[in-house]
């Protein structure tokens, strides 16, 4: 089901995980520092930081997220590093680094990519297949 995920700064440890409604106000979803946040079946680190919300995704690590980022309907996966201020609405991005206030929306995969500052990959659900990119600053690419 959707929840919306904030979590204070720093490192989370992840793992299968999912508490009764009871034990957990009815959220279904218990978040403790170094406790488990998403399912995965083995342990990894992502690093979260503040300000920031997760909402019906995963993220697998090792990861990083910064500051005040809106990450939906999406998965994260391992070796992905997103700057601050950045948006990611229903896509997946795996082994990229996307740099500041970027917005990744609708795209089936981004990997083995990087992304500059202020960049923007938008899809109107066309493409298919994974994107390899590398954008700079102040890019924008409509698909």
């Amino acid at each position: 089901g959707e929840f919306t995920l904030r979590v204070p700064a720093g490192t989370y440890r992840l793992k299968a995980t999912r508490l009764p409604p009871a034990d957990t106000g009815g959220r279904g979803y218990e978040i403790r520092r170094n406790e488990p946040i998403d399912a995965k079946p083995e342990d990894s680190m992502v690093e979260i930081g503040p300000g920031t919300v997760v909402r019906n995704s995963k993220v697998r690590g090792p990861s990083v997220i910064g500051r005040d980022c809106h990450i939906a309907d999406s998965v994260i996966d391992p070796f992905t590093s997103i700057g601050d201020h950045s948006r990611i609405l229903r896509s997946h991005v795996r082994h990229t680094v996307l740099l500041g206030h970027c917005h990744i929306e609708g795209v089936d995969a981004v990997e083995n990519s990087l992304i500059g500052l202020n960049a923007q990959v938008r899809s109107s659900g066309k493409h298919r297949g994974p994107l390899h990119l590398s954008l700079g600053d102040d890019s924008t690419v409509d698909l």
